[in-house]
């Protein structure tokens, strides 16, 4: 009978060297994602509309034709050309906005990717675990296959009872349909990748977890979540865009100049040369000020929220993904030093154990063994969860 090679399959992500597991994976998305390939053209197009509209206002033409009310003979002829100008500060403000606002964009695109980038890791974290435990159930398959079928040859010349052959039947199609459910789960899985790799097929056989630790010290990670996460880069720069915008407004009370040229001509002569007036705004911009500050204090307002939020979620998660990991490491040692599978079926093959003695002591040692499984997969989740929020920490 083959042995159990319990340690290669639970605990092989402990022994490997650093690897990126899902590397190629996330290569593929990268080039074949129609989702981020839409999102990459409405970057281009929102930073093609926010350089659409020009700095400077329409020039103005106006003409007129007039005649003569008493002798239609008589005529003037108006010609008048303006350019209207806000002051330097206005343009330089304008300008200013524009270039920051189309770095919001890039970090707006940034978070999206960095969604189809976790979306992805979840389901390669998924479909690890799911050809872990397919090993695992395809050598309990074997086992009770092998069971199954010595029971029935025993039965067949009286050395074993109808109710013993019964129960290793029972439990020969309860471990294949355990086998079967991870198969259809892994067709799933897999139909996932292959819609955010763009309808591209992806071969996943991979059966160890990515090379991700837990930090040592959460503060000091936080910190560097905070400098790098691109929600709070977006954020803050949201509020550069807010505080800019006051500058504006305010620059926006100084007059505006209108330069411009006008020709008058009449029948007997006429006139012509350069005009200059100001438009003054005295209501036009009307609590505008009052306006942009509001909005810049609700900005920072909305900041500090989303850190406090943020902070809390993330102390969770490390904390879950820290007993996760305690926990699973209690049971790996456990189970590398008491995994008696094998003992037991000796112990059964000698008659020293009944049938349902055995099938029930090997029932809690498969638990066990799938219990750490699970363990081991929350906690490789926990950490992508952690991972998320990181600006580009994959690809």
């Amino acid at each position: 009978m083959k042995r159990y090679i319990l340690i290669a399959l639970i605990f092989n992500v402990l022994s490997l060297n650093a690897q990126n597991a899902y590397q190629s994976v996330l290569d593929q998305v990268e080039d074949n994602s129609t989702v981020l390939s839409a999102y990459r053209s409405q970057a281009e197009a929102e930073k093609a509309e926010n350089y659409a509209g020009a700095l400077f206002a329409n020039p103005e033409l106006e003409a007129g034709c007039l005649f003569g009310i008493n002798d239609g003979s008589e005529h003037r002829i108006d010609l008048k050309i303006n350019q209207e100008f806000d002051f330097p500060t206005v343009y330089s403000n304008k300008s200013k906005i524009r270039k920051l606002n189309n770095e919001v964009i890039d970090l707006e695109y940034e978070i999206m990717r960095n969604e189809v980038c976790y979306q992805v890791q979840q389901i390669c974290t998924d479909l690890i675990f799911n050809n872990i435990c397919l090993k695992y159930h395809e050598q309990c398959l074997e086992n009770a296959e092998t069971m199954e079928k010595a029971l029935q040859r025993k039965l067949e010349v009286g050395e074993a009872t109808v109710l013993e052959y019964r129960n290793a039947k029972m439990n020969y199609i309860s471990v294949r349909n355990e086998y079967e459910m991870h198969i259809v789960e892994r067709e799933r899985l897999i139909g996932e990748l292959k819609t955010l790799n763009g309808g591209v097929d992806i071969d996943f056989t991979q059966d160890f977890y990515d090379d991700f630790s837990l930090p040592e010290d959460f503060e000091s990670w936080y910190q560097d979540v905070e400098k790098n996460n691109p929600i709070f880069a977006r954020l803050n720069l949201q509020n550069d865009v807010n505080q800019r915008n006051i500058k504006l407004t305010k620059s926006e009370w100084a007059p505006k100049l209108n330069v411009g040229y006008m020709m008058e001509k009449e029948s007997d002569g006429g006139y012509h040369g350069p005009t200059i007036g100001f438009s003054l705004p005295f209501w036009g911009n009307a609590r505008t000020v009052k306006a942009a500050e509001a909005k810049a204090a609700s900005g920072e307002a909305l900041l500090e929220n989303q850190k406090a939020v943020l902070y809390n979620e993330l102390l969770n998660t490390y904390l879950r993904a820290k007993s996760l990991q305690r926990n699973y490491l209690e049971m790996k040692d456990i189970l590398e030093d008491t995994d008696s599978r094998d003992l037991l079926r000796e112990a059964y093959e000698k008659g020293e154990k009944t049938l349902v003695e055995y099938l029930v002591e090997f029932e809690y040692q498969h638990d066990a063994v799938l219990e750490v499984f699970q363990m081991q997969h929350e906690y490789q989740r926990a950490l992508i969860d952690l991972q998320r929020y990181m600006i580009r920490v994959v690809l």
